[in-house]
């Protein structure tokens, strides 16, 4: 959030990348955790004196909702000026996401073996306990 909107603004100066990087990242966090710091204490006495917590809640997060549709808007504008076709997304797609595909298939089927048989075969529920 915070990185993409001041990335434009900053420059990493010399040749110390890693050193330029750190530097600008800890910024960022920095500016989230004072943000943060200044955010729940006005949200506090919002929602104490001004309206409901609830009310309160779903104001913020309409308003949360509607920029961030902006935003995606904007990214797929940017995205749109590509020539991005089906067939090139789906071989990049495909290398990429197979391996974890299977590995999650294997995951899954080692887990259901390993706890689902755990419990052995289920006992057919009685009238009474319905």
């Amino acid at each position: 959030g915070f990185s993409f909107a001041l990335r434009e603004t900053l420059q990493f100066a010399g040749a110390h990348l890693l050193t330029s990087l750190l530097s600008f990242n800890i910024g960022v966090e920095l500016g989230q955790l004072l943000v943060i710091a200044l955010c729940v204490p006005a949200l506090e006495f919002l929602f104490r004196f001004v309206v409901s917590e609830r009310v309160g809640i779903i104001l913020i997060s309409v308003l949360v909702a509607h920029t961030s549709w902006h935003w995606m808007v904007e990214r797929y504008d940017v995205l749109a000026q590509y020539n991005l076709t089906w067939a090139a997304l789906g071989n990049a797609l495909l290398v990429g996401i197979m391996p974890w595909l299977i590995f999650t298939i294997l995951a899954g089927t080692i887990a259901w073996f390993a706890f689902g048989s755990s419990r052995g075969p289920r006992a057919p529920e009685s009238a009474a306990a319905k």
